[in-house]
């Protein structure tokens, strides 16, 4: 007995002691704030730490800036700005964005406005305008999107200092230009060879030929999954048994589906059907990946963008939008040369190894 009291005990440290290694981290988790049908999300300056969401939300921007030079304010907004409305912006919002010198102290500074759109909005506080010290970011709590009815709901506030030692923020360099990969099939764009090799190198992708992927070919639900149960290197023998009428347990893809299944990664038809031959698009990939990432919690499982810039951003699914916006912020879905993503355009098998690579890796 006294040894299983022990054992208890132990257990009881060891999960405390988890428990407080993972409460700083959740802390730190920040992103989109508002309670009222529009949200705000700070996207400069970015190291932010969440304090409180009580009463109002208070956030720490854990880096000091140069007042000496002009402070950039970046942000989006997430609801209503699809038909970004500058005229109520400066009218309704930008007077309900303060700089003070405590939460509902005196007003130090208004930032200027420089540009807006849908997929951000930045304004400035210029240079020499304050001076070496503490100050509160302040968003109304009225802040608006196009609809008066959608608003914050409580006030956002940003914690700061002002140094003039602080770094100046610098350009980013111009990226280099990526390493020419060697791939022997001709039928593989340069965007997609990168992921295609990682992918045949792995053993997870089989070529037609030497020369050779197969590489416009459109893929199927089954094959999508089964390369993503491949790069997890999951064990395909424990699946010995289909749940859906459709797929055979002799089908290569079953004991993938079944996992991406149990998973909760993927949903049948209903009516025990799953659709394991149906083409794949490009908006449903999407959807898989954005759940494979929460369902593995991904490091960018919470990422999100805007996507009313893209041509046809109207065409994508209601049932898709929210998985297509994270999949664009991931890196996995990109426009094409006409700024369109074509959500509903089939998936072929190098956009394929593209899409898994950018979002799941290769193990």
């Amino acid at each position: 007995m006294k040894k299983q009291i022990k054992t208890f005990l132990a257990l009881l440290c060891v999960f405390a002691c988890i428990l407080s290694l993972a409460v700083p981290a959740l802390a730190a988790g920040y992103s989109y704030q508002g309670k009222q049908g529009q949200t705000l999300l700070l996207q400069s300056p970015s190291d932010i730490t969440v304090i409180s969401e009580e009463g109002y939300y208070l956030n720490t921007i854990n880096t000091p800036l140069n007042g000496t030079q002009d402070i950039s304010l970046k942000f989006t907004m997430s609801s209503g700005m699809n038909n970004f409305s500058e005229k109520t912006f400066l009218s309704v919002n930008l007077p309900q964005i303060t700089v003070c010198d405590t939460y509902g102290g005196t007003v130090v500074a208004n930032p200027t406005y420089v540009s807006g759109s849908s997929d951000g909005i930045e304004l400035v506080i210029p240079a020499n305008t304050l001076t070496d010290g503490s100050y509160v970011l302040v968003f109304g709590k009225d802040i608006q999107a196009n609809k008066a009815e959608k608003t914050l709901g409580q006030d956002i506030v940003f914690q700061f200092t002002v140094s003039a030692d602080a770094a100046v923020p610098t350009e980013p360099a111009e990226p280099e230009e990526p390493a020419a990969v060697d791939c022997p099939y001709t039928d593989v764009s340069p965007d997609c060879a990168a992921a295609v090799m990682a992918m045949v190198e792995k053993g997870y992708l089989t070529a037609e030929s030497d020369t050779l992927l197969g590489a416009a070919r459109p893929v199927t639900r089954g094959e999508f999954l089964s390369l993503l149960g491949r790069c997890r290197n999951i064990n395909a023998g424990k699946y010995t048994a289909s749940s859906y009428q459709d797929v055979e347990n002799a089908d290569p893809a079953m004991p993938y589906i079944e996992w991406a299944t149990a998973k909760g990664i993927v949903k049948g038809y209903g009516d025990g059907l799953f659709g394991a031959s149906d083409l794949l698009t490009r908006e449903q990939a999407a959807c898989i990946l954005h759940a494979y990432a929460v369902v593995f919690e991904a490091d960018n499982q919470n990422a999100s963008t805007s996507i009313g810039s893209f041509a046809d951003s109207k065409q994508v699914s209601s049932w898709a939008k929210d998985a297509v916006k994270w999949a664009v912020a991931a890196g996995a879905l990109t426009a094409d040369d006409a700024n369109q993503l074509n959500p509903g355009a089939q998936v072929s098998r190098e956009e394929m190894a593209a899409l898994v690579y950018a979002a799941a890796g290769v193990k």
